[in-house]
């Protein structure tokens, strides 16, 4: 028991910067990756093409999906560039933070089911209309 006091003593300052330097980074992690209390879960957001960064950014923290735009954006620039955001519909399944909705959308990754459907040729819209309903 003696020797761990003894470490500590000699190397009190190391380990005071490691603590620190711990709940730092604790720190930042929380804040990047902790959503809003009021996330909306189970609601679809969608991106159009040729949107702004600046027009998402504000549209993701009006409806509460995001509660800092800064830590947003600069999550987005840094994972690929604002003009690599992927158009199209995203599925808020799970509660995520500001730099995992930015991953996602540069990334196109949507959490969507994709369907392929054939409409057989000739068909008129009742067909289809009908077709698409079962």
């Amino acid at each position: 028991m003696t020797r761990i006091y003894e470490w500590l003593r000699i190397n009190e300052v190391r380990v005071i910067y490691f603590v620190l330097s711990l709940i730092i980074f604790c720190s930042f992690w929380v804040f990047f990756h902790t959503p809003p209390k009021d996330f909306p879960l189970g609601q679809v957001f969608t991106i159009e093409s040729g949107q702004s960064l600046q027009t998402i950014t504000n549209t993701l923290y009006e409806n509460h999906i995001i509660k800092y735009p800064l830590v947003f954006r600069t999550h987005v620039i840094i994972s690929g560039g604002e003009k690599k955001v992927k158009a199209g519909d995203y599925l808020l399944d799970n509660k995520e933070g500001p730099a995992d909705l930015a991953y996602r959308f540069v990334h196109g990754d949507y959490h969507l089911a994709v369907t392929k459907i054939t409409i057989p040729e000739g068909w008129n819209t009742f067909e289809i209309a009908d077709y698409l309903s079962k």
